[in-house]
């Protein structure tokens, strides 16, 4: 509900005296939506454009001028800039400005594995030549590493949502190198089961957030965006082999939109229905393409479909409230939160 909407009701109960002037202004106050709720705005867009260009070109822009700065060069560049970044971090965190704060404490996270980079580097422990090999496996570890360490005493001094955004993404990518280090195999199979585990994986521990900390801050958001896309992307890119494993890959579609639906998180429901098209897609344009049975099968189904639509809307109170009785109490309180 938008807030001049919400001003209005308030006005007008207050008028016709269901609750006090005073109130009014009162509830008005304490439910105004904060800056840091989930809301998109132009001078958001601008601080999450400004942050993204700022990180853009330190962590990934600079790597086309390393040669010319050389190890020591990146070293103090990204720590001019870290220290920038942190002191408008906190004058910013003074005027209650949460959003760009936060930004700017993500845009020093990003920056210490620019700086380890510079070190090693400069110390010559960084092979330009073999950098993609898997005997540097160990260096990108290191760097994933200190983004990891750098983004948990972040996320404990600030306690800012969006830091675990850097946190996952690292933890991805040091599933991904530590496989395949560990394991000696480079194969693309190996990179999308990981990314399959580690997505699911990533999932659990974002509802365990989403249950510990709804009530202080959506942290599980950032969570379940990488993990579901890092688990969603893996499963999209493995070779489905026949058709039983394309519709296991399917049913798991739908099951991503049953649990986005349940959870009230987009991300879910997004990549599921983008799944299922794909999988519909294949069926129409290479098992079914010259069968008229398909299209009059699919009408059929989505017209079923509608109506199961309509039976929900008649009875979805008693089939909500039944469902949520075999759930977790810390569950079905966060379902309440949401709801």
């Amino acid at each position: 509900m938008a807030a001049t909407s919400l001003q209005k009701q308030l006005e007008e109960a207050a008028k016709q005296q269901i609750i006090s002037a005073e109130q009014a202004a009162a509830l008005g106050q304490f439910l105004q939506p904060s800056e840091t709720a989930p809301r998109f705005t132009f001078e958001h867009i601008l601080y999450y454009l400004g942050g993204l260009l700022a990180i853009g070109a330190m962590t990934l822009f600079l790597s086309f001028s390393w040669e010319r700065f050389g190890g020591l060069g990146i070293l103090l560049v990204s720590a001019i800039y870290a220290i920038i970044g942190g002191l408008l971090a906190h004058r910013l965190r003074e005027q209650q400005r949460h959003i760009p704060a936060a930004i700017c404490i993500v845009f020093v996270v990003c920056l210490m594995p620019v700086m380890t980079y510079g070190v090693l580097h400069w110390l010559g422990w960084w092979s330009v030549e073999t950098q993609y090999s898997l005997a540097s496996r160990p260096q990108w570890i290191t760097l994933e590493l200190v983004t990891i360490i750098a983004g948990l005493i972040a996320l404990w001094r600030y306690q800012y949502p969006f830091i675990m955004l850097p946190l996952a993404l690292a933890l991805w990518q040091f599933s991904m190198d530590g496989a395949l280090f560990l394991l000696d195999d480079r194969s693309w199979v190996l990179r999308e089961q990981t990314s399959m585990v580690f997505g699911l994986i990533l999932i659990v521990v974002a509802l365990w957030a989403d249950i510990r900390t709804h009530h202080r801050g959506d942290y599980a958001f950032w969570l379940y965006m990488v993990g579901v896309l890092t688990f969603w992307g893996g499963m999209s890119l493995l070779d489905s082999g026949n058709e039983w494993r394309r519709l296991i890959y399917f049913i798991i579609n739908l099951v991503l939109i049953g649990v986005g639906a349940m959870l009230v998180r987009r991300v879910f429901i997004i990549v599921g229905a983008i799944g299922s098209t794909l999988y519909l897609s294949h069926l129409a344009n290479d098992l079914f393409s010259d069968s008229w049975l398909f299209p009059v099968s699919l009408a059929a189904i989505g017209l079923l479909i509608l109506w199961s639509g309509v039976l929900w809307q008649r009875h979805h109170a008693v089939i909500t409230e039944k469902t949520r009785l075999l759930l977790p109490l810390a569950l079905r309180q966060l379902l309440d939160a949401k709801n």
